[in-house]
């Protein structure tokens, strides 16, 4: 495992903050978090911003093939100098927020996702791949604790919003172990979190209805501490209309929109669109 101290010494290398680069120092995290994915050998994985491929390295001694995705232009030439005549390995050097992974995966060819994601885009990729969710049927991150507890919140919960909805639609989350500040350098201001995520199958929302759904959350949560009465103001619905869909899905008119499981928020959605 290449040392992130010394290589930042002899290259001169300075970690950009605003691609969110903080790198793995101990092997034996690395390994917790291949661990915890718990992959099967000969699997293909992708991998965002391998950095100086601390976990590539891990991946590739397993038999998997990777595909890794860098945007450091100088990180990306060292990986291609460190991982030199390494077959099962395909190296990126692009911005995994505007790459086309269909070009580089199918349904019949997906990819498992295991990565030390750079935090600054966590939540944007991570809502990229959940589209594209027939390519990539397991997903395991190592993120800012904040945004795993909003991934996995239940409902009835002060960090349940449009994210732990829209990621528990596709699938199934699990929270991990912890990672120390300590094992990264440069050390994160935050807390770090291994979240594992496995595709539903079925999902709790069918694709015909799932952009008019996905509409209705990001209407109600816009304003989350709006009552769901005033959240669903509009010039189809009137006030009395509203009142009566919400009786007879027996949803509290006064209620928030952390209180609404995703189920009530689907039979909301298609009694708005009824009544519409």
């Amino acid at each position: 495992m290449i040392s992130p101290q010394r290589y930042f010494r002899e290259s001169g290398f300075r970690a950009k903050k605003s691609l969110g680069q903080n790198f793995l120092i101990h092997a034996e995290t690395v390994k917790k978090i291949a661990d915890w994915a718990d992959l099967r050998e000969g699997e293909t994985l992708l991998e965002i911003g391998p950095g100086l491929g601390a976990l590539t390295e891990v991946l590739l001694a397993r038999g998997f093939l990777v595909v890794a995705i860098e945007r450091d232009r100088q990180l990306y030439a060292f990986l291609q100098t460190h991982f030199k005549e390494r077959p099962c390995l395909r190296l990126l050097h692009d911005h995994a927020l505007k790459i086309n992974y269909a070009d580089l995966f199918s349904h019949e060819s997906p990819a498992h996702i295991v990565a030390n994601l750079p935090y600054s885009i966590s939540t944007p990729i991570l809502e990229r791949w959940i589209e594209s969710r027939e390519l990539f049927p397991r997903i395991h991150l190592l993120l800012q604790e904040e945004i795993v507890e909003r991934i996995i919140a239940p409902v009835n919960s002060s960090d349940y919003g449009r994210l732990s909805i829209f990621v528990q639609t596709y699938y199934e989350s699990h929270r991990g172990p912890k990672i120390p500040r300590g094992s990264f350098f440069p050390e994160p201001d935050v807390e770090s979190r291994l979240v594992s995520l496995v595709r539903r199958d079925p999902p709790l929302v069918q694709d015909e209805i799932a952009g008019a759904f996905d509409d209705l959350v990001r209407r109600i949560f816009r304003h989350r501490r709006k009552t769901l009465r005033n959240s669903l103001r509009s010039r189809s619905l009137s006030p009395a209309q509203i009142e009566e869909i919400l009786r007879s899905l027996n949803l509290n008119a006064q209620s928030r929109p952390e209180t609404v499981s995703i189920q009530d928020l689907v039979r909301l959605m298609r009694a708005l669109k009824g009544e519409s």
